[in-house]
């Protein structure tokens, strides 16, 4: 698996360029590659997605077999403290947030679909 925290469009370039020679170093192995997504309410998650999104084959494929979005939230009494949560989000747009990311995400795929 690939794991990466990148939290600004930098830092995702970054990632998407090792992520892309990676998947080249493998020779197309046929592994799942799913993309689990969340960011804090303080970021642009168009930035932050447009190149996780620019990843394609040469087919124009996303390299992607699912993209999962999540939120910051882990539940009522499971871990919940300040190392753990942040309280100054609120609640109600924290559980919004994977949706507007999955949006966005939609927004952004079509768009380089459509050149």
């Amino acid at each position: 698996f690939f794991l990466d925290g990148a939290h600004t469009a930098e830092s995702v370039e970054v990632c998407v360029d090792w992520f892309r020679e990676e998947i080249a170093r493998q020779g197309g192995a046929d592994h799942p590659r799913v993309l689990l997504f969340n960011c804090s309410p303080d970021r642009d998650e168009a930035a932050l997605l447009r190149s996780l999104v620019a990843l394609r084959d040469g087919a124009g494929r996303s390299l992607f077999d699912q993209v999962l979005f999540c939120s910051m939230r882990i539940g009522e009494g499971v871990g919940a403290s300040a190392d753990s949560m942040n309280f100054t989000v609120d609640e109600e747009l924290e559980l919004q947030r994977p949706l507007r990311n999955r949006r966005t995400w939609e927004k952004l795929a079509l768009q380089a679909l459509r050149g």
